[in-house]
């Protein structure tokens, strides 16, 4: 079993994505139109249900002009000079630092000007274990779903706090 672990800074939530070889989750899956975590891509968008449960096996991934939770906008690896080995810790400053560099590029507004908002996926223990090394940035918005891809979105989504 793999597993992938969630951050979305703004919510304050962490969460565990699992993946299992389970037949029978694969088939749950598959009859409810949900994919693979790890076959989120940057520009998909999906729903992770993670306000409802802690562990994710797959996603929605409903076309971005449908409604949906987050928009995958940046992936990158871990550099293994940089991180010989787990540490969780290190393994989020980076994610914070590598998806907050990305952010404003990507939606056009500076994260302080727009009630969009970003979060990451990262290797838990036992992925890592099996050479997970990604780190995926997710876009949001912190009032709720939205139905349109979000590249250069960040003005139409005034930070109103």
């Amino acid at each position: 079993m793999t597993r992938r672990t969630l951050s979305a800074v703004a919510l304050s939530a962490l969460a565990v994505l699992g993946l299992t070889g389970c037949s029978i989750v694969a088939m749950a899956d598959l009859i409810q139109g949900k994919e693979d975590v790890f076959s989120i891509a940057v520009g998909d968008c999906f729903n992770d249900d993670t306000a409802a449960v802690e562990q994710v096996d797959s996603v929605v991934m409903p076309k971005c002009t449908e409604p949906h939770d987050n928009e995958a906008y940046h992936l990158y690896d871990l550099a293994s000079s940089t991180f010989p080995s787990y540490d969780e810790n290190a393994i989020l400053e980076e994610a914070e630092i590598g998806c907050f560099t990305e952010f404003e590029g990507f939606v056009g507004s500076p994260v302080d000007k727009t009630s969009l908002y970003y979060g990451y996926y990262y290797p838990s223990p036992e992925g890592w274990e099996e050479g997970d090394r990604e780190i995926l940035c997710l876009a949001y918005d912190t009032n709720g779903p939205i139905s349109e891809p979000l590249r250069g979105k960040g003005p139409s989504y005034p930070y109103e706090g």
